[in-house]
């Protein structure tokens, strides 16, 4: 059962890494566009777009989000129970902002990290 759980570790921990940096390069290249979007409407309408604002907002939090992801994930791998929460909980923030079908993705994914928590205090309650 212990090689089980190391596997499902590192396959929830990789999988969340992954998205996490696709997230961050996604945002990264919507707050450039936004940049230039803002610089452009300041020039032409002299005021900048409040919808332009508005994405520049989402881009940095889901930077922030991706950068938890990563952080969650690192120290996952790593054999902390509270990472798998965190992941739980950045796990629900990432259906909101992820395209369809990739948040039923993050769910079952998500629940591959309470069976492997389930899994890992079966494991202790046996070898006590």
């Amino acid at each position: 059962m212990t090689v089980l759980t190391g596997l499902l570790r590192r396959a929830v921990a990789g999988f969340h890494a992954a998205l996490g940096l696709g997230l961050s390069v996604e945002a990264i290249w919507v707050c450039q566009q936004s940049a230039v979007n803002l610089l452009w409407e300041s020039g032409f309408y002299g005021v900048p777009s409040e919808h332009t604002s508005a994405v520049m907002l989402i881009a940095g939090l889901t930077i922030a989000l991706s950068g938890w992801q990563i952080a969650a994930s690192v120290v996952y791998v790593q054999g902390s129970d509270g990472a798998g929460t965190a992941l739980l909980v950045g796990s629900i923030l990432l259906t909101c902002l992820v395209q369809p079908p990739l948040p039923w993705v993050v769910i079952g994914v998500g629940f591959f990290v309470l069976v492997e928590s389930v899994l890992k205090r079966l494991d202790r309650a046996s070898s006590s």
